[in-house]
């Protein structure tokens, strides 16, 4: 996944590079230039989620399997975009219990199917900055590095697979193999 996107910068000696501090205020500084701003304009032609019944009533582990249910059927657009629209829902009332890091993830694997890159950068960037040590940061990385590459932030990208490669070594070599 890195080596694809990496190595003709890294075999040339040069790695990313990070931006000046004015211009870094916002983002996570283990991440290159990367921060919320690079992430948020939504494409052109991006499809928006489509309005849907909310949540059921229920538990939050109900509700969570509810949102899962619709990713795990989905075989279209709409289908995607209804479980990113129930992750939504899901985060909107469950913003910090013990699923919020899993319907994160799972969201913006919702858009990254979708090819809606840069929504799923900025769902990925936020999810590893809010759990950073998390069951699902190793994923959260290696996702976002991957909607970083669709979006040829090539240098964001790098930064991104290095930082799994560090803090993640045996999940990074899980993920190349």
């Amino acid at each position: 996944w890195s080596s694809d996107v990496c190595s003709s910068d890294l075999a040339a000696g040069s790695a990313p590079q990070a931006a000046a501090p004015a211009q870094t205020a916002t983002r996570d500084s283990n991440l290159g230039t990367l921060n919320q701003r690079d992430v948020q304009a939504a494409p052109k032609g991006a499809a928006a989620p489509q309005q849907r019944a909310s949540l059921p009533a229920g538990s939050p582990q109900q509700q969570y399997d509810y949102a899962y249910g619709l990713l795990d059927k989905a075989r279209s657009e709409a289908d995607y975009n209804n479980a990113a629209q129930a992750f939504k829902d899901f985060l909107d009332k469950n913003q910090s219990g013990p699923l919020a890091s899993a319907a994160r993830y799972w969201m913006g694997q919702s858009y990254f199917v979708n090819k809606d890159y840069q929504q799923a950068a900025s769902i990925f960037l936020e999810g590893y900055q809010k759990d950073q040590k998390g069951q699902k940061a190793p994923d959260t990385l290696l996702k976002l590095g991957m909607s970083l590459t669709a979006l040829e932030k090539k240098k964001e990208a790098c930064a991104t697979f290095d930082k799994l490669s560090k803090d993640f070594p045996k999940e990074a070599n899980g993920f190349r193999n």
